[in-house]
């Protein structure tokens, strides 16, 4: 039988055949067995026992006798299969558990019996194929790294009339173009906790219309990420999944490492506070003005402040002001 159910409309409130129910089921327990989603496995399926099972009779262990299947599917019909499919069949990646709720919902709203857990498991299970080509995406890989550095400016940002913090810059970069691909803005202590962010601002920026790619979008992915610390756990896991190698270098190390801190230097945060010293301003910005020209960078809007000073990214031969 075709792994897709072709149904019309007259037939919607019509029960599948035992033939099916018990190809869904199999199907699930066979893909649960090969490590498929376990923890959405239904409490009183063993999995260890299962495995037992399958090495003394083969897949032939997945059977379950027909009045269990009658009963675990039970007030499943054609609509049922077809709602779950266009619930787990999507590109916003819903959760069994999650697909089991809004099922319950909908059933609730139109007075339907409502399916067991395990009759939902399995038709999501058995439906994981065609789940993935709807979630799958077009990716090309581009063959220069991405960098991840931490800078420092000598400027202090006001939160409040006597209260200033020393703010700290996370870029992401194009070792190729040297290309501000990402940035955040956050106090010094808590920079680590900005990677994330600046990481996840890079990747959705390089979303690109192409009528050939799987939704409509390609993804321009790097091969690798260099950085000069240890990215945190989620991030290394993001990455190993779509296929990015991680690397970690000391700042010597980093590629082009003192030309970008060279071009990020003509960027300062610029406080409402203004500057107190103009005389160091002045010096400041006599020497910035015989640093080397940058290319052009890209920039997205930094994230929110974690303070009520209205702050700006500019250059500084454009603005005087500097807390130093």
């Amino acid at each position: 039988m075709s792994s897709d159910l072709q149904i019309g409309k007259g037939l919607l409130n019509t029960p599948l055949s035992m033939e099916m129910y018990q190809r869904i089921h199999a199907t699930a327990l066979q893909r649960t067995f090969r490590g498929l989603h376990l923890r959405a496995v239904p409490d009183h399926v063993d999995v260890e026992q299962l495995k037992q099972l399958v090495a003394r009779i083969g897949f032939d262990g997945c059977l379950t006798h027909p009045s269990d299947v009658e009963r675990i599917f039970a007030g499943v019909s054609l609509e049922t299969y077809q709602t779950i499919r266009g619930l787990y069949c999507s590109r916003l990646g819903r959760s069994i558990s999650m697909v089991y709720r809004i099922l319950q919902m909908l059933c609730q709203q139109e007075r339907a019996p409502i399916p067991t857990y395990e009759a939902v498991w399995a038709i999501c299970l058995y439906l994981e194929k065609r789940r993935r080509e709807s979630v799958d995406v077009s990716v090309e890989r581009t063959t220069e790294a991405w960098w991840i550095g931490k800078l420092s400016p000598a400027v202090r940002i006001q939160v409040e009339k006597d209260a200033f913090y020393l703010p700290g810059i996370v870029c992401m970069i194009d070792t190729r173009t040297q290309h501000v691909l990402s940035f955040t803005i956050a106090p010094v202590d808590t920079l680590a906790e900005s990677i994330p962010l600046a990481l996840y601002d890079a990747l959705i920026a390089q979303r690109r219309p192409h009528p050939l790619a799987l939704a409509g979008v390609l993804w321009h992915l790097p091969r690798r990420i260099v950085t000069e610390e240890a990215l945190p756990r989620a991030c290394s896991t993001i990455c190993r999944r779509m296929g990015i190698q991680v690397e970690t270098h000391g700042q010597r190390a980093s590629p082009g490492a003192s030309s970008r801190r060279a071009t990020a230097q003509r960027y300062s945060i610029v406080s409402s506070a203004g500057c107190t010293d103009m005389d160091r301003c002045a010096r400041a910005n006599s020497a910035i003005k015989h640093l080397p020209r940058p290319r052009a960078i890209t920039r997205t809007r930094p994230r929110s402040f974690p303070c009520s000073a209205r702050c700006s990214l500019s250059r500084e031969e454009s603005s005087p002001k500097m807390a130093l």
